[in-house]
């Protein structure tokens, strides 16, 4: 596996999807969400759910 790029997402990802509208949805291990473009992996909004 090679490193592409960093994102600044320091826990562990539980979960990736890529919703209908193109947007990446990233979920960590600290129940962050982050929504991102899926082609340039940009940071669009994100929130804390502390489940």
């Amino acid at each position: 596996m090679n490193f592409v790029t960093r994102k600044g997402i320091n826990k562990a990802v539980i979960l990736l999807k890529i919703i209908e509208d193109g947007r990446l949805i990233v979920i960590d291990s600290e129940t962050t969400i982050r929504f991102m473009k899926a082609d340039e992996l940009s940071l669009i909004d994100g929130f804390k759910v502390n489940v």
